[in-house]
C-alpha cells in the first residue's frame, strides 16, 4: 500500500471534502474508464467464440471465416447470418453489451434511419443507421484523450515560456511578448480550414495544428506570476542558499503560479475539447466516419425531426465539461495551502456567530453620541473550526474603549492580540473563523451579525486599521496614490486628482520623504518602513473615531517610531479618537497608553492602567514580560586573527532610465564608498533610518545584486566570482529577511523550507537525519517540531520570523546577515532569540551583521557599529564607545528617539 506524505495526506484531505470536485472525479474516472474499454462494450465482434472445442477472441484477434467453417478466406463478418449459423451450428459466442461498433450501420432497420431509441438501438441511429449509443462511447473517449494530450503538452510548453520570460525579464522579455503577439494574431482557424482544403485530416494532425497555436493560454498567466514572485524575499532567500536559477524557478517560483495555472487547466481542456467539436460540427475535423461529438451535433441540426441526436450530444458533451471544471476547481483549492475546505463545526450548547456574517441592520442604525462608549467588547470568543482539535484562539475576551483613549493589547505571538482586532471589523475567514459568544458594540451598533453595508460604511471610515505586514497588506500592482486615494474616493467621493493634496499632506505627516516623487512607485520600490508609513497614511486618511494599529511601528526606524508615536497622539487629541494598540513593543506601551490588557493563549491574563502594571504587576506572566528586556552587552569580543570579511569601497548605484530606448539619465545612490573588518565572534551593528542603505549593503556583501568594491570572504574575492563559483560558498554565508512573510516560500511546508538547505549542501547522510536536524532546529529557536508539516501562513508573525531564523541556524554557517530579525518577535521570545545568537556566537564563533532600528537590540548584541543615513557612513567605531559618546549629531538624534521611549510612564 502506498504511503502518502503528510502534505500530500492534507491535499487528499481537502480535495475529499470538496464533495462536489470528489464525486466528479469519481463519475469522470467510471465514465472516462468504461470508455477505454470501449471495444468491449460496443463492438461487432463477439467478446468470445467457442468453436469446435476450441475458443477465439475476435475482439483481441483477426479471424478470416475459413476458421469458423465459411468458403472465403477473407476477414470474418460475424454479424453476417451465414457466419452467424455456422458458429451456432458448432459452439456459441458472447456478444459484447452492444452489439455494435461506431462504424457499423444496421441494415435491418424498421424505419428509415435516423431511426428512433429502440430495444435494439438504445439511443436511436444517426442518419446513416450507426448505433448512437456506440458512437457516443468511442466520441467521449476520442474528445477526452484529444483534449488531455493537448492540454497536457500545450501547458508544460505554456509554463516553460512564461518561467523564462518572467524570471529572465529584460530583453528576453521583451522578444517573447512581441513574438507571442504576432503568433497569436493569426487566424487559427481560417489556417486550418485552408489546410484541409488539400490535407486530410487526422487525430495527430489536428492536434499538431492545435499545439502551435494553444500553448501560449498559460504563458501571460505564468509570466506576470513569475515577474511579480522574484521581487519577493524568499526568492532572494533560496539565492542566499545556493540554489541554482533552474531550481529557484520550478520548486520555488512555479509553485505559487500553479494556483492560477490551475484555475486555468480546467478551461484549456474544455477548451480543447470545445475545438475538436466545433471542427467536426463545422466539417473541418476528423475524417469522415470517426466517432465525434461534433458530428453528431451536425446531424441533429440537420435532422431536427431526430430530436435524439442532438440532445444526447449535447447531454454528453454538458457532463462532460462539468465534471472537467469541477474536479478542477477542487484540484485547484487542495494544492492552495491557504484555501481550506470547511467542515461543518460541532459545537454543543452554543450558538456559532459567523465571523462575517450578513444581518439585516442598515447604515444608519449605528450612532456617533460622544457620551456612549467608543468600543465594547464582551465575553468575545474566536473559534478556529479548521483545527484538530478546534482551537479556542480567543477566550471570553472583554473590555471598554472610550474617545481619546488609548488601549494597548500586549502578549506573545499567538496569544490572540491580532485576531481579536479582526474581530472588530469582522475580517475574519467565515466559516474558518467563527464567534462561539460575545458581543461586539460600536457606539450603539452591534458589529456581530451587522450587515454587510453597514460593515463597508464603518470598515476604513468610523474604524480604520492598520495591519501588521504592509509588504501584503497593499496591492502590488496599484501605485500608491492609487492605493491612499481609493480609500478617499470610497469614503468622501473624491476624484484622484481632487484627493492628491490631501495624499500629499498624509504622506507627509507620517514622514514619507519625497513624497509628491513617491506618489507613482509601487510597494516592491519602497523599504519595509516606507510600505508601512504609507499603510498608516491610508488608516487616517478619513479621521477615524477609531483606529486599531497591530504593529504600527515593527517595520519603522526610532526616529519614525517617536514620529508616528507623536503623529498618532496628536491626531487623537484633535480628533478626540479612541485609538486600539496592539504591540509587543513594551516601551511604545508606556509611551503612549492609558490602559493595558495583557494577553496570554487567547485569554486577557491582566488589565489596569498603565501606571499600575508598570510599577505594580500583579499576574507572573505581566512579570516576565517586563523582565524581557535585552541587557547591554558587557565588553567587546577582541579581533583575533584574520578578518573573516573584508569590505572595502563597496558601492551600489541603480541606474534611472528614460525614454523609448531606456537610456541611463542617472543613478540613485544606494551605498557609496562603506568599507569594515569582521572578525569570527564579533558582531558588527549597521544602524540608521529606513532608506539609508542597510539592506542594500547586506545584499551587496552576499553578491545577491550588482555592486561595485572589494568584497573579500575567507581571503577569497567575491567580487570577482560567478554565479556558479559561489555557490559552495553560500552555506557559510547566510541571512535572515526582515519581512517574515515574504522570506519564506508559501507553497512549501515548514520542514521543506528548513529542509532545503540541508539537502543542498549534502548535511544529512540520510532522510531520517535530514528529519532530525530540522525537527533539531525548530527546537531550538522554540518551535513545536511537529509544526513542520504546516504552512507559513499558519503562523503568527513571531513565529514565521523564527523559521526563518531555524533556516538559517540549520546550516550552521559562519556568517550571518540578520536584517531587522525581532521585528515581529514580542518582548520575550525576542531575549530568547538574542540569547539563542549569543550562544551560538560563542559555541561556533559566529561572525554576525545585524541590521535593527531597535537600538536596543544592537546595543545587547554589537562588537562594531557602523550608522548610516542616505547611503554613507556617518559614524562607526566601537559599539560602545559610540553609545556612550557619540560625536555625530545625527547618532545622537538616533539614540535619543531610541532610548527616549523607554520614559517612564509618567513623563
Amino acid at each position: 500500500m502506498i504511503q502518502l506524505s503528510p502534505l500530500n495526506q492534507r491535499r487528499l484531505h481537502y480535495f475529499r471534502h470538496n464533495r462536489r470536485g470528489w464525486w466528479s472525479l469519481w463519475i469522470f474516472a467510471v465514465l472516462f474508464f468504461i470508455s477505454l474499454f470501449a471495444e468491449w462494450i460496443a463492438n461487432d465482434r463477439p467478446l468470445l467464440i467457442h468453436y469446435q472445442q476450441a475458443y477465439y477472441f475476435p475482439v483481441l484477434f483477426d479471424y478470416t471465416e475459413a476458421t469458423f467453417g465459411g468458403d472465403l478466406d477473407l476477414p470474418a463478418d460475424y454479424r453476417d447470418p451465414y457466419l452467424s449459423d455456422l458458429i451456432e451450428e458448432n459452439g456459441w459466442a458472447i456478444w459484447p453489451l452492444i452489439p455494435y461498433h461506431y462504424g457499423t450501420i444496421n441494415y435491418n432497420l424498421p424505419v428509415p434511419a435516423p431511426a428512433p431509441p429502440s430495444s435494439e438501438n438504445w439511443l436511436g441511429t444517426d442518419d446513416q443507421g450507426r448505433d448512437v449509443l456506440a458512437r457516443l462511447i468511442y466520441g467521449f473517449r476520442l474528445s477526452v484523450l484529444f483534449g488531455l494530450i493537448l492540454t497536457i503538452t500545450s501547458s508544460i510548453i505554456g509554463i516553460i515560456a512564461g518561467a523564462i520570460q518572467g524570471y529572465l525579464g529584460g530583453w528576453v522579455d521583451l522578444l517573447f511578448q512581441r513574438f507571442i503577439e504576432i503568433w497569436s494574431g493569426l487566424p487559427v482557424l481560417f489556417l486550418i480550414i485552408i489546410l484541409s482544403s488539400f490535407i486530410v485530416p487526422s487525430f495527430w494532425w489536428l492536434l499538431g495544428i492545435m499545439l502551435l497555436f494553444s500553448w501560449m493560454a498559460l504563458v501571460g498567466v505564468v509570466r506576470a506570476e513569475f515577474l511579480r514572485a522574484r521581487n519577493f524575499d524568499y526568492i532572494r532567500a533560496a539565492q542566499a542558499l545556493g540554489v541554482s536559477q533552474t531550481v529557484i524557478m520550478f520548486r520555488h517560483t512555479l509553485p505559487n503560479a500553479m494556483v492560477a495555472t490551475l484555475t486555468f487547466l480546467p478551461f484549456i481542456l474544455n477548451g480543447s475539447i470545445t475545438t475538436l467539436t466545433s471542427l467536426d460540427f463545422l466539417g473541418f475535423g476528423l475524417p469522415p466516419g470517426s466517432p465525434s461529438l461534433g458530428e453528431l451535433l451536425a446531424q441533429g441540426k440537420a435532422n431536427l425531426q431526430a430530436p435524439w441526436l442532438g440532445i444526447t450530444a449535447f447531454l454528453i458533451l454538458a457532463i462532460l465539461l462539468s465534471l472537467l471544471i469541477f474536479i478542477g476547481e477542487a484540484a485547484r483549492d487542495a494544492f492552495d495551502p491557504r484555501k481550506i475546505i470547511h467542515k461543518s463545526p460541532k459545537v454543543a450548547k452554543n450558538k456559532l456567530i459567523p465571523a462575517a456574517s450578513v444581518g439585516t441592520a442598515t447604515p444608519s442604525e449605528y450612532a456617533t453620541d460622544s457620551h456612549t462608549k467608543t468600543l465594547q467588547v464582551s465575553d468575545l470568543s474566536v473559534l478556529f473550526t479548521h483545527t484538530s482539535p478546534e482551537n479556542l484562539a480567543v477566550d471570553r475576551v472583554s473590555f471598554t474603549l472610550d474617545r481619546g483613549q488609548t488601549l494597548a493589547i500586549v502578549g506573545e505571538s499567538g496569544s490572540g492580540k491580532s485576531v481579536t482586532a479582526l474581530s472588530i471589523l469582522q475580517l475574519l475567514p467565515y466559516p474558518l473563523a467563527t464567534h462561539p459568544q460575545g458581543q461586539i458594540r460600536f457606539y450603539d451598533t452591534e458589529l456581530l451579525g451587522a450587515s454587510l453595508a453597514v460593515l463597508k460604511s464603518i470598515r476604513g471610515n468610523k474604524i480604520s486599521m492598520i495591519f501588521q505586514e504592509p509588504m501584503t497588506s497593499l496591492n502590488p500592482l496599484h501605485t500608491i496614490e492609487q492605493q491612499v486615494g481609493e480609500v478617499l474616493a470610497l469614503h468622501r467621493g473624491t476624484s484622484l486628482a481632487e484627493a492628491r493634496p490631501r495624499i500629499l499632506e498624509l504622506l507627509t505627516q507620517v514622514g514619507l520623504a519625497q513624497a509628491e516623487q513617491r506618489l507613482q512607485a509601487y510597494p516592491h520600490q519602497l523599504s519595509g518602513g516606507q510600505r508601512q508609513r504609507v499603510m498608516i497614511a491610508m488608516a487616517l486618511a478619513n479621521e477615524p473615531d477609531l483606529l486599531i494599529a497591530d504593529e504600527p511601528t515593527t517595520a519603522l526606524d526610532v526616529t519614525i517610531q517617536a514620529q508616528i508615536l507623536q503623529l498618532l497622539k496628536e491626531l487623537q487629541q484633535k480628533m478626540n479618537m479612541g485609538l486600539l494598540i496592539i504591540t509587543h513593543d513594551l516601551n511604545i506601551v508606556r509611551r503612549i497608553a492609558d490602559h493595558v490588557c495583557v494577553m496570554q493563549q487567547g485569554k486577557i491574563v491582566e488589565s489596569a492602567p498603565v501606571k499600575q502594571l508598570f510599577n505594580a504587576p500583579q499576574h507572573v506572566y505581566t512579570k516576565q514580560l517586563l523582565n524581557a528586556e535585552p541587557n547591554p552587552k558587557l565588553k567587546t569580543t577582541p579581533a583575533q586573527g584574520e578578518p573573516l570579511l573584508k569590505v572595502e569601497q563597496l558601492k551600489v548605484w541603480f541606474p534611472i532610465k528614460q525614454g523609448l530606448l531606456k537610456r541611463t539619465v542617472d543613478y540613485i545612490r544606494a551605498v557609496e564608498q562603506v568599507s569594515f573588518q569582521l572578525h569570527a565572534g564579533q558582531t558588527l551593528g549597521i544602524v540608521g533610518e529606513s532608506g539609508s542603505g542597510k539592506t542594500t549593503l547586506a545584499l551587496a556583501i552576499l553578491r545577491l545584486i550588482r555592486s561595485e568594491g572589494s568584497i573579500i570572504f575567507q581571503n577569497r574575492l567575491l567580487h570577482k566570482m560567478q554565479r556558479a563559483q559561489l555557490r559552495p560558498l553560500r552555506r557559510e554565508m547566510q541571512i535572515v529577511f526582515q519581512d517574515p512573510f515574504s522570506s519564506l516560500s508559501p507553497r512549501l511546508s515548514i520542514g521543506q523550507i528548513i529542509g532545503e538547505g540541508i539537502t543542498l549542501h549534502r548535511l544529512a547522510r540520510n532522510k531520517a537525519e535530514k528529519e532530525q536536524q530540522i525537527i533539531q532546529a525548530l527546537i531550538e529557536v522554540g518551535l513545536d517540531p511537529e509544526t513542520r508539516h504546516r504552512y507559513p501562513h499558519e503562523f503568527s508573525g513571531g513565529q514565521r520570523q523564527r523559521i526563518a531564523i531555524a533556516r538559517v541556524m540549520a546550516l550552521k554557517p559562519k556568517l550571518i546577515i540578520l536584517d531587522e530579525p525581532t521585528s515581529a518577535l514580542d518582548r520575550s521570545v525576542q531575549k530568547q532569540v538574542i540569547e539563542l545568537l549569543q550562544s551560538f556566537q560563542q559555541k561556533y564563533q559566529l561572525a554576525y551583521i545585524f541590521i535593527s532600528h531597535d537600538l536596543a537590540v544592537i546595543r545587547a548584541l554589537s562588537d562594531q557599529l557602523i550608522v548610516m543615513q542616505n547611503g554613507q557612513v556617518v559614524e562607526q567605531g566601537e559599539a560602545q564607545i559610540l553609545f556612550n559618546h557619540p560625536q555625530e549629531n545625527y547618532t545622537k538624534a538616533l539614540l535619543s528617539a531610541a532610548f527616549d521611549l523607554s520614559v517612564n510612564a509618567g513623563e
